[in-house]
């Protein structure tokens, strides 16, 4: 689900940040992804870690920050693809959610200080690591 212009442009002057949220379970990442819209984020749904690496490298658009579950199904999983981004592009954030606090634990050892959260997600404390991410994000080179 694309929440910003199919281009990746964006309006002069505005702060709109773009989050790529991948969860296969839509249960929990609908109701998250309309609690990040209603912060003024846009969100881009995907369900596994491949349509998440196709938004970031072929769609065109420009994606900030990505939060993915480390249990994600498809053909790569949260713990690779979390790998794969930050060799291949430093700047875009990607923050890991697992259900297990052991998982979470093994993919923030595993993924050098990425930063991981719980799930079932605490939006507020989603969004403030959002922030967080985004902050530091400022001048690192995105995907370009």
């Amino acid at each position: 689900m694309y929440d910003t212009p199919q281009d990746g442009s964006r309006q002069p002057g505005t702060e709109l940040r773009t989050v790529l949220l991948v969860d296969a379970e839509v249960v929990v990442r609908a109701p998250l992804a309309d609690f990040l819209r209603d912060c003024g984020l846009a969100v881009i749904e995907v369900s596994d870690c491949s349509e998440a690496e196709a938004v970031i490298l072929q769609s065109g658009v420009t994606v900030d920050v990505v939060l993915c579950d480390v249990m994600t199904i498809g053909a790569r999983e949260g713990f690779g693809f979390a790998q794969r981004m930050k060799s291949r592009l430093p700047g875009i954030p990607v923050l890991l959610a697992g259900s297990l606090e052991k998982v979470a634990s093994a993919a923030h050892e595993l993924c050098n200080a990425v930063p991981s959260l719980a799930r079932p997600y605490e939006p507020s404390l989603v969004l403030e690591a959002m922030r967080r991410a985004l902050a530091s994000r400022q001048g690192l080179p995105g995907p370009g």
